[in-house]
């Protein structure tokens, strides 16, 4: 089944607003683990803001922005089963009001 390495804990993760950050999820399994990235739940699709890299074993995010924050998640599954492992993002620095 796939193991997704480090922690399994929720991870906090702070970035300054307008700043770039990336989220990794390095799996091991076999077969190799179809990665798929969440926030809040639902389905990420790749965008310029948010890109798969290395193969879906990271996520970028090219500026942070006010709504940026959430819980993301990374989702590793092959026939042998599912890993899980979360990322708590919050955006620092100024919000307009």
């Amino acid at each position: 089944p796939p193991i997704i390495k480090g922690t399994n804990e929720t991870s906090e993760v702070s970035v300054v607003l307008g700043f770039p950050t990336v989220l990794s999820c390095n799996t091991e399994g076999s077969p190799s683990p179809i990665i798929t990235w969440l926030k809040d739940g639902q389905p990420i699709v790749s965008t310029p803001q948010l890109t798969y890299t290395l193969g879906g074993q990271a996520l970028r995010l090219s500026s942070a922005q006010g709504d940026t924050g959430g819980l993301f998640t990374c989702r590793a599954t092959n026939p042998a089963g599912t890993a899980i492992k979360h990322y708590s993002l919050s955006v620092l620095g100024k919000t307009s009001s």
